[in-house]
């Protein structure tokens, strides 16, 4: 059987020039056709070669229709073409399915636009073998086919699929600021770059396996919708994980997790940078991620704390656990502590209470002058909610042993604890210490509560007699 060859036509339209009332500038389409070309021709998951992803942005209508005819008529039996269109989706008074190009002006919405009818046409006409495509605009999931007829079974995944971001008639919500993907295509290249489970253990990740992790991911109204018809399985990724170590790009490669050399680590990181000055996150985490997955040492712990960062950043709570867990268990003495800190604080936020009281118990651990102090705080409040008098103390204890502003707040928090538990004299000696650490922010809160304490122990003349610090005097 001959080797599939796989080529992609990618559609980006953002600007209207000729009905900007109606039609506004969108802010995903240039990050998602960046991203979506980055992850068909990533070197280790992508099916794609650079040559055979074509990009076209802000096309107009004509030069939609004739690319896409070129592009779909020159398909063969033994190929697979992809079409994706990211851009303003309209619906005329039938119904009917519109794509918006560049000179689309929404009075002359058939005239000036692509028709979902026409894209459909050339999709059945086309003699590739496998077409899939993917539409990033509203109304979506409006798309109709006609049945396909005579589909030969000589291919494995012969046939055509649709991936909708939008159920029929459901708009779909662009990026929320420039240099973003769109939700559903920011899953998408997700799904393609390692997060899709390969369900049937082949090695490659199919349209349903990437249909199935976008929606698991997409809440609210606005859910992806598919259609399939054809034969067998449509690939569209490599996985991370393929059966038997196979490594070449024909139908297979090196596995996400190979390992990297010093310099390909240290390109990859730059790469990563690079991106993440340009304020495009998603695309900065998919080489930090390479680089966690294929380099063991120093280099992966860095950047798996770095992923970590940025998918914080990005709300991604489980990116950012699945990290700082590599990095924590690293055991490296400078990043491991702040891991073990930062990961305490994430499973504590999504209630896995002995998790997190583990991950900062490992930071604690390492005695870190700034980490460790932090850990100690965070485990104390921890405690100290459950009831753990005893246990609350001695990480507060902790907390206040080092310099620093994190230790004077915790010291703030482990006074105010000791006056609630009526160990006020102790309490006094713990303001008294946070007033005197000259913090510009916190160490006056100190003496003022100092203060307070004083006076209620009936010691106004001490009280009176608390200089003020150089914060307190502001």
């Amino acid at each position: 059987m001959a080797e599939r060859r796989y080529r992609a036509l990618l559609f980006a339209n953002w600007e209207f020039p000729q009905d900007p009332a109606e039609l506004q500038t969108l802010h995903g389409p240039p990050t998602d056709v960046t991203l979506l070309r980055e992850a068909l021709t990533d070197p280790d998951l992508g099916l794609h070669l650079p040559t055979e992803v074509d990009v076209m942005e802000n096309a107009n209508r004509a030069e939609m229709h004739m690319r896409l005819e070129d592009f779909l008529m020159s398909g063969r039996g033994d190929e697979q073409l992809l079409v994706y269109y990211s851009g303003h989706g309209k619906r005329t008074l039938a119904m009917d399915l519109r794509f918006c190009a560049r000179d689309t002006d929404t009075k002359r919405l058939s005239a000036t636009s692509l028709s979902a009818r026409e894209v459909d046409q050339l999709l059945e006409s086309s003699p590739a073998g496998a077409k899939v495509l993917i539409l990033d605009c509203c109304f979506a999931g409006s798309f109709r086919t006609k049945g396909r007829q005579d589909l030969s079974d000589s291919f494995p995944g012969r046939g055509f699929g649709l991936l909708a971001g939008t159920q029929r008639g459901t708009p779909a919500p662009d990026a929320d600021l420039p240099g973003e993907p769109s939700p559903f295509t920011r899953y998408l290249v997700e799904a393609l770059r390692g997060g899709a489970a390969d369900s049937d253990g082949d090695g490659f990740v199919s349209f349903d396996d990437v249909y199935n992790y976008v929606f698991e991911r997409t809440r609210g109204p606005v859910r992806p919708s598919r259609d399939f018809q054809g034969t067998g399985v449509l690939k569209l990724a490599r996985s991370r994980a393929r059966p038997g170590g196979a490594t070449g790009r024909a139908e297979s490669a090196a596995p996400r997790g190979a390992a990297l050399n010093v310099q390909a680590a240290a390109t990859l990181v730059l790469e990563s940078l690079r991106h993440e000055r340009a304020g495009q996150h998603w695309a900065a985490r998919e080489p930090l991620r390479r680089v966690a997955d294929g380099e063991p040492g120093d280099w992966g712990a860095l950047a798996a704390l770095r992923l970590a960062a940025l998918s914080l950043a990005d709300d991604d709570q489980q990116a950012a656990t699945d990290a700082l867990s590599r990095v924590v268990a690293a055991g490296h003495p400078q990043w491991s502590p702040e891991a073990g800190y930062r990961l305490g604080l994430c499973l504590s936020r999504v209630g896995d209470e002995p998790g997190a009281e583990r991950a900062l118990r490992t930071a604690l651990g390492y005695d870190h002058p700034h980490w460790s102090p932090l850990a100690a705080w965070a485990l104390a409040g921890m405690l100290r909610g459950r009831g753990n008098v005893e246990a609350a103390l001695r990480c507060y204890r902790q907390a206040v042993s080092s310099p620093g502003p994190p230790a004077v707040a915790a010291a703030l928090e482990f006074g105010d604890f000791l006056v609630q538990e009526g160990n006020l004299q102790v309490a006094r000696s713990v303001y008294r210490r946070a007033a005197l650490a000259g913090d510009p922010d916190l160490s006056h809160v100190a003496v003022q509560r100092l203060r307070a304490l004083l006076s209620r122990l009936g010691c106004h003349t001490a009280a009176a007699g608390v200089p003020n610090t150089e914060a307190g005097t502001r």
